[in-house]
């Protein structure tokens, strides 16, 4: 039903209000959500800050920078920024194997972290480089053992599999394998 509204005699003050109580009503999102939208862009923000005062203080690979890092990743990706997420769980992991080595056990779950985001994107050659590096590390390096060494192959099996379904037809029989 189309109702049509004479506006000759309407006031424009009443036009006004009436136009922002008719975007109120069109918004798709409640006050809740927006609220939600804003307290974690807000973190995001505030975490963007700290990354950067760090920085200042102790320089661009200080290991005080990972965790920040992290935290940032986290709530880039609460707010859909899927790609930002990964550069800067990558910028985290170069940082820690800076301050801490290539052969640190500590890397393998940002790694684990940044092949999801990397997945999400189906960006799978970055998948695949990480993939190769985690199974070097975990195998012919063996920094870790015991239950770990198991749960982290496990981990590495799933990503095999996700990418059976999605990376490039010719990748695709080598990741069966390696499932």
């Amino acid at each position: 039903m189309l109702v049509a509204i004479r506006l000759n005699f309407v006031p424009v003050p009443f036009l006004a209000l009436l136009a922002a109580f008719v975007c109120v009503l069109l918004t798709p999102s409640s006050f809740g959500q927006n609220s939600d939208a804003t307290e974690q862009q807000n973190r995001y923000d505030s975490l963007q800050q700290d990354i950067s005062r760090l920085e200042a203080t102790f320089g661009q690979y200080d290991p005080a920078l990972i965790e920040e890092l992290v935290s940032l990743a986290d709530a880039a990706s609460e707010l859909n920024l899927t790609f930002e997420s990964s550069v800067l769980f990558d910028r985290a992991i170069q940082v820690h194997r800076l301050n801490f080595g290539l052969f640190s056990a500590d890397q393998v779950p940002l790694y684990l972290s940044l092949m999801g985001y990397d997945a999400t994107l189906n960006n799978w050659d970055a998948v695949n480089d990480s993939l190769n590096y985690l199974y070097w590390l975990l195998v012919e390096k063996q920094v870790v053992s015991g239950e770990s060494i198991i749960d982290n192959l496990l981990q590495l099996s799933e990503f095999h599999l996700r990418a059976v379904a999605n990376d490039a037809e010719e990748e695709q029989p080598g990741h069966y394998r390696k499932a």
